[in-house]
């Protein structure tokens, strides 16, 4: 199983021991090798297609950074992306990053081009640029590490979404009760938006088991 499956389903089956949730995500890793790591992810743009506001019941573990912190808010985003910056690779990739805070990716998006994301907490997307960072491991990224990545994003010319760009993609927003049901609501978008990846979208929408 390669690195980001790895990653996800970490995350998903920490949600699940926590929720009663069952749940078994198929991801293959392609024939062929995968392209090299694009040396100028920084220059590739990323543009935002969806932006819906949740609120959880019950909150869950952001285990794509360093600090692991709670989440009980946040966004979740459907962004158009360069394939090769998002193909699976079993080796450190460019890391998704939303303003100040790393994105969760829920699917892979290399034959779609579209990635569906979660944004822990009150990310400003008006001032928040959205870009790939140098190549790491999410699980390892700090808030250091994510000052110099920004810092670095900026001086390439990162930019927040327009003003135009953010009213076309908001849509109203989303009070759920806990991680579960927010994975449902992403597997409805990656159904909408990636409908290559049918094999992930069953392994979320797989169901609950009753807590004893």
């Amino acid at each position: 199983m390669n690195r980001m499956s790895k990653i996800g389903l970490a995350a998903l089956f920490a949600s699940v021991l926590a929720t009663g949730v069952t749940a078994y995500v198929k991801l293959s890793q392609e024939d062929g090798a995968p392209p090299p790591v694009p040396a100028d992810a920084l220059q590739r743009s990323v543009r935002l297609l969806l932006a819906q506001r949740f609120t959880l019941e019950e909150a869950y573990v952001h285990w794509w950074r360093k600090e692991q912190p709670r989440v009980a808010s946040g966004w979740l985003l459907v962004l158009e992306v360069d394939k090769d910056l998002v193909y699976p690779r079993q080796m450190q990739e460019p890391v998704l990053y939303v303003g100040r805070q790393t994105a969760e990716r829920v699917n892979f998006g290399h034959e779609s081009g579209r990635v569906i994301a979660f944004v822990p907490g009150d990310v400003d997307l008006a001032s928040a640029p959205i870009f790939f960072g140098s190549a790491a491991l999410p699980e390892e990224v700090d808030a250091v590490w994510i000052e110099a990545e920004l810092a670095a994003a900026l001086r390439a010319g990162a930019t927040p979404p327009s003003q135009a760009e953010i009213e076309a993609a908001l849509i109203e927003p989303l009070h759920l009760a806990d991680q579960y049901n927010l994975f449902l609501r992403a597997a409805d978008l990656i159904e909408e938006h990636s409908p290559q990846e049918a094999d992930l979208v069953s392994g979320l929408r797989a169901p609950r088991i009753a807590r004893r």
